[in-house]
């Protein structure tokens, strides 16, 4: 089994051969974190998935809590939002530098 640990909570995926239709979405993103790139385009990826990961679980919160539901558009811009920010925050560092460029691409 793999542990996939957020903030909030760990879910428990199973192993390869037992993966259902309920948890192939996970291991699709798994794979593409790990897919070998350049550091940079890595580090995107990471940051990217950590923020829809976060926004989606904020979506389902909402919806469970508060009987909120955000349409997907506003949910796209907030995490756009969100890594312009975090990669602008962290310009002055050499990793961060050339994000926003492959980013906005």
């Amino acid at each position: 089994e793999v542990d996939l640990h957020s903030h909030l909570t760990t879910i428990t995926l199973p192993l390869s051969h037992d993966i259902d239709d309920e948890y192939e979405w996970i291991v699709e993103l798994l794979s593409w974190i790990q897919v070998p790139n350049s550091k940079r385009l890595s580090l995107l990826r990471k940051l990217a998935t950590q923020t829809v990961v976060f926004h989606l679980w904020k979506q389902r919160n909402n919806l469970i809590h508060n009987q909120i539901s955000f349409p997907a558009i506003a949910v796209f811009r907030s995490i756009d939002k969100e890594l312009r920010n975090v990669i602008s925050a962290r310009r002055k560092y050499k990793k961060f530098r050339d994000l926003m460029a492959i980013w906005l691409r």
